[in-house]
């Protein structure tokens, strides 16, 4: 687990908007959160499911980011573990091996967004808005 070098960036609000990035490539994960800290976000990244599983239950996360393919977790199992965690968690899923992969259960899932890899900082940063917008009008709508 790694939260943003807040030394390498302005400092973020305790109150900004928190995501937690699940990413088991280094590199994505390294540079994603530097992007959303420079954004505004507070990240918590992780790059397993036993990380995530680790930060989830004690930090306040508003949105999470969802690597499809980990080494740890086969895709539908870590997004179940998440929603049972936080049934009502806006979950962002990324992967680069297409939209078909995506299991029909989470995409039926109230809050479940997809972000195709490779992304832009303004794709990422418009996935991440768009899920809290969603997550914010939700009980509103009956979703969750």
């Amino acid at each position: 687990m790694a939260i943003l070098d807040k030394a390498s960036t302005p400092a973020i609000p305790e109150n900004a908007p928190a995501v937690l990035l699940i990413d088991d490539d280094n590199e994505i994960r390294e540079t994603a959160s530097i992007l959303l800290g420079a954004n505004g976000y507070r990240v918590f990244a992780a790059g397993s499911r036993a990380e995530a599983m680790e930060v989830l239950p004690k930090k306040k996360i508003h949105v999470v980011i969802q690597d499809l393919i980990l080494p740890d977790a086969r895709d539908i199992d870590l997004f179940n573990e998440i929603r049972s965690v936080r049934p009502t968690m806006p979950v962002i899923i990324c992967t680069g091996v297409g939209f078909a992969r995506i299991k029909r259960e989470m995409l039926r899932a109230p809050l479940v967004f997809y972000l195709e890899k490779p992304y832009t900082c303004s794709a990422l940063c418009a996935s991440i808005m768009g899920a809290l917008c969603a997550a914010a009008q939700a009980p509103r709508t009956g979703l969750v």
